[in-house]
């Protein structure tokens, strides 16, 4: 188990209200895991907070956040707590990120926004090439050599950047992939295209990957575990949060069906893909209109 969070509350720091609480939430080492629910319910806060971006946490005595990697160990909820280059080398150590806004250098071209990151990582400048040029082949299958000449980030379509994103991330030695809605601006095909790559790649390097993504049928199609973050109102309060149980944890059966990892009375049984996407849709349609 990479990833143990029992507890938790999620609270920025000018909210006095949790914009996420996480009952239970396991991620184990290899696993695809895929991050849905309606607007608002914080898919994205959930990466700050597995990825340690944010100090999001407020932890109570009964809370844990375990992270356990072959024979590291470590205490999350003290992580803040470490000094600024601690917390820099654990994240180069450990972490790569494909954010929604692709966060690339516009003063560099695509292949050195890709090469920093394994250059930093300790690789030389020859073997980063030719690992991540091959990778350029895979995704930018017809414009290969139009994005390798030193096309502009500015000059690439949104889709463009957004695969030229992914692979930087994975041209990296992560262990965890976190990536924010990183097919968001592509079509099917290379939707499709990009999780078949990510899936050979996290096979090859054992690794994990955590993806917010609004794709339910993506999910279906490529994840092991599908974690589906509820829309709750206090009506105490009266605010609305995002919830994490074993109820809306959802994992691949042998079968290659979806099975409730909680004895959730309404899908307590193998179900097919097709089930779960409207299910999960519904309910997602339902959540949004409240």
């Amino acid at each position: 188990m990479i990833f143990n969070l029992k507890n938790i509350s999620c609270i920025y720091s000018n909210s006095v209200n949790p914009v996420l609480k996480i009952n239970n939430l396991e991620i184990n080492q290899g696993e695809i895991v895929f991050i849905i629910g309606a607007s608002g319910v914080g898919k994205s806060t959930i990466l700050e907070t597995l990825g340690v971006m944010n100090e999001t946490i407020k932890s109570e005595e009964d809370s844990v956040f375990e992270f356990n990697f072959e024979n590291t160990k470590e205490n999350m909820l003290g992580f803040w707590k470490k000094k600024e280059s601690e917390q820099a080398d654990f994240r180069k150590k450990y972490l790569s990120f494909i954010f929604q806004n692709t966060n690339l250098f516009q003063n560099l071209n695509a292949e050195d926004n890709v090469l920093i990151a394994p250059l930093l990582q300790g690789d030389d400048i020859i073997t980063s090439k030719n690992k991540s040029r091959k990778i350029f082949k895979q995704i930018f299958t017809k414009e290969y050599s139009e994005i390798l000449n030193d096309k502009k980030i500015s000059e690439m379509s949104g889709g463009q950047r957004q695969r030229l994103a992914f692979v930087r991330a994975i041209s990296t030695h992560y262990k965890i992939l976190f990536a924010d809605e990183p097919t968001g601006n592509l079509d099917w095909a290379n939707a499709n295209n990009l999780m078949s790559h990510l899936i050979i790649d996290i096979r090859d390097k054992k690794s994990t990957a955590i993806v917010v993504s609004h794709d339910i049928r993506l999910a279906a199609d490529h994840a092991d575990k599908i974690v589906y973050i509820d829309k709750i109102h206090d009506k105490e309060k009266k605010y609305y949060y995002g919830n994490i149980s074993d109820n809306n944890v959802f994992v691949k059966s042998k079968e290659n069906n979806w099975v409730s990892i909680s004895a959730n009375k309404l899908l307590n049984k193998n179900i097919e893909s097709k089930e779960l996407v409207k299910f999960l849709q519904d309910d997602i349609i339902r959540k949004n209109n409240i």
